[in-house]
């Protein structure tokens, strides 16, 4: 697994965030996104958008990332 950055997971949940209000996926389905998108192996892909789906709406982008890093190995 891939070590992340509290900035890069702001930046893949402020693409996430914005992602979900298009409407343009169901947000299971987002992780190819993250790979085209961000050149992420599907892996990583899947972690990060696990890490997003786990946190609190209520928290902005970067307060979610630095859970989410907390959460790393």
């Amino acid at each position: 697994m891939n070590d992340f950055t509290v900035e890069s997971l702001t930046d893949f949940f402020s693409y996430l965030d914005d992602l979900r209000a298009s409407g343009v996926t169901n947000m299971f389905g987002a992780g190819p996104y993250l790979t085209e998108i961000y050149g992420l192996p599907p892996n990583d892909a899947r972690t990060v958008l696990q890490f997003w789906m786990q946190a609190s709406r209520d928290l902005t982008p970067h307060e979610r990332a630095v859970m989410a890093g907390k959460q790393q190995p």
